[in-house]
């Protein structure tokens, strides 16, 4: 995330040219990513993968909030204590020039300069990531330069410079991605174990069942409704998730908790579930176990 951030972040900065609503594309961007992973095909093209998804990102955000008026980041000041009336009107009136000469550019050209300022990777990798050859890259950016005129070309990258993101970026988005950390779970039909997971234990999908041409399949789901993630990956191998604490008793993988265990056994019973008997002990309370189709096991609790 560390390499890519500031070029996503530029990225949608150059579709809606305004700061905070690019850092907030580009969190969308890196938490798509992240659960999208699995159409990526090519590893060596991630970065130009990622660029596209950013740009969709954008691009469906301008034509979401067509009705929004937002202030573009030729007007957007900090202001500071320390600066006086006339160094407010000073910057702000250098990046109005800043911007005005930016929109002067055609879309690829500003990108390749808002790039070349902000992103943080030479012309190769520039070139790698919009999925152009380094030649383009470079010719862009020579083009940029002459038309914006020199001094304007190098003010723009001193007033972009300012906005780079840093680490406390890259916390936000790992903070977004763990609020939604996943549990992985082995499965003989990804299908079948979506619609199972759904049916008998009211779980939301996420994202539907996809297969892949590389022969891998798997889908995302809820468990209940503020419960975690759960990857459901299809598998070969007969392998079930489950594990026993110094050579006694299986544990299961998670629990799930519910107002009326004995209501809720006797519907999964009916329903065909393969459910275990139920038990009343401390600190525990009520509570009985559950075998998915693939035997993954898991406990539900009284609360």
């Amino acid at each position: 995330m560390r390499k890519y951030s500031n070029a996503v972040f530029a990225t949608a900065l150059n579709i809606l040219s305004d700061f905070h609503y690019a850092e907030d594309i580009a969190q969308d961007a890196f938490f798509k990513a992240w659960f999208r992973l699995g159409e990526l095909k090519d590893g060596d093209k991630f970065g130009s993968w990622l660029h596209t998804l950013t740009r969709r990102l954008a691009i469906d955000w301008v034509r979401k909030n067509k009705w929004k008026r937002f202030e573009s980041a030729e007007n957007v000041i900090e202001f500071s204590e320390t600066e006086t009336v006339e160094d407010t009107y000073i910057l702000q009136e250098t990046r109005r020039s800043v911007w005005g000469a930016l929109n002067q550019l055609d879309e690829n050209h500003r990108l390749a300069a808002v790039l070349y300022f902000i992103s943080g990777l030479n012309s190769r990798e520039i070139s790698e990531f919009v999925g152009v050859s380094k030649n383009t890259i470079e010719s862009r950016i020579r083009r940029a330069k002459l038309k914006m005129k020199k001094e304007l070309f190098y003010m723009a990258g001193e007033t972009l410079t300012e906005h780079k993101l840093g680490a406390e970026f890259e916390e936000k988005v790992i903070k977004r991605v763990l609020e939604v950390a996943c549990l992985n779970l082995p499965v003989s039909n990804v299908e079948a174990s979506t619609q199972w997971y759904v049916t008998h234990l009211g779980c939301t999908v996420m994202r539907p069942p996809q297969r892949f041409d590389d022969g891998n399949a798997n889908a995302l789901i809820r468990l209940g409704g503020g419960g975690p993630a759960v990857w459901l990956r299809e598998s070969s191998d007969s392998v079930k998730m489950d594990f026993s604490r110094n050579g006694g008793n299986g544990l299961t993988i998670f629990e799930l908790r519910t107002e009326n265990v004995d209501e809720f056994y006797e519907q999964l019973g009916k329903e065909g579930v393969n459910v275990f008997d139920r038990q009343n002990s401390l600190p525990c309370g009520k509570y009985f176990k559950v075998a998915d189709p693939d035997g993954n096991t898991f406990t539900v609790l009284e609360f």
